[in-house]
């Protein structure tokens, strides 16, 4: 049997199991007789007038699929950690000192009148601020294989 606190194309209409009682002489707080479901039978038979759902409807279907699960130790997992961190760090320096690179690149094209040395010197800044973001990327993609490797030696530690 349905529900009788819902009915379709009305909603949730019914009063709570327990009703204000009321507070007592000279509150404005007094108890409302419940409410009762609009319906074109009897309370849980859904109303003929309601609208029906338009547009596109969704169905789920649920599937299952067997997924293997790998234990590992806190000093792996720490390590993992660190692994991840120190190679996030280097991609962000060394795309820091790429941008660099390229901001001064473009600043010394744009730029006119400037003496001979300060030239020289922002260009000698933009090569090493290039050969450094390339040596920190190196070392990025090395951190990343560390940790692929790891986690392959960890697979290849378990036994199902």
């Amino acid at each position: 049997m349905p529900d009788p606190r819902h009915v379709q194309g009305v909603g949730n209409i019914a009063p709570p199991a327990n009703p204000m009682p009321p507070t007592g002489a000279g509150s404005f707080a007094q108890a409302q007789p419940p409410l009762t479901p609009v319906t074109a039978g009897s309370a849980g038979t859904p109303n003929p007038k309601a609208r029906k759902p338009k547009g596109s409807t969704i169905q789920q279907v649920h599937g299952q699929r067997t997924v293997k699960q790998y234990p590992i130790q806190e000093p792996e997992l720490e390590d993992l950690f660190k692994t991840g961190v120190a190679a996030t760090i280097l991609f962000s320096a060394s795309a820091w000192l790429g941008n660099a690179f390229v901001s001064i690149l473009v600043t010394l094209s744009l730029t006119t009148g400037l003496p001979d040395k300060i030239i020289s010197l922002w260009s000698i800044i933009s090569m090493v601020s290039a050969i450094l973001a390339v040596i920190l990327f190196v070392i990025g993609l090395f951190f990343v294989y560390n940790g692929k490797n790891k986690i392959t030696a960890i697979k290849k530690d378990t036994t199902f």
